[in-house]
């Protein structure tokens, strides 16, 4: 069962209705507004822990240090690698030089599961 443990936050305006996305990787535009992060190559900020409705609102993300829930777009083994898949959903399998979020610290089985990630932003 994924759960937080370690919460490290900080509140940017969202960039849109991000309130279905909640658990999802997310990443800062160039207005400084959160969106969800699509495996583009865009740097990750960190996961969405709450569900803002509408732009302008706060949008709370889990940065560097945090362990907490990811909502996983595949099967995510343990100790893998996380990177963004489209729609800000965590995904393994990713390849040298591309940004993650973390490191999975519990299995999901398939899409939309919740497991446990910590936290350390950066390039694989």
């Amino acid at each position: 069962m994924a759960v937080h443990r370690q919460v490290n936050a900080v509140s940017y305006p969202a960039g849109s209705d991000l309130s279905a996305g909640q658990y999802r990787i997310v990443y800062m535009t160039d207005e400084g507004r959160i969106a969800f992060a699509d495996g583009n190559g865009t740097s990750l900020l960190g996961i969405l822990l709450n569900k803002p409705t509408a732009v302008g609102q706060a949008a709370r993300v889990a940065v560097d240090g945090s362990v907490v829930k990811c909502e996983a777009g595949g099967a995510v083994n343990e100790r893998d690698a996380v990177g963004a898949a489209t729609g800000g959903r965590g995904t393994a399998g990713v390849i040298d030089n591309a940004y993650i979020v973390g490191r999975a610290l519990s299995a999901a089985a398939a899409s939309a599961d919740l497991f446990e990630v910590s936290v350390m932003v950066g390039r694989l």
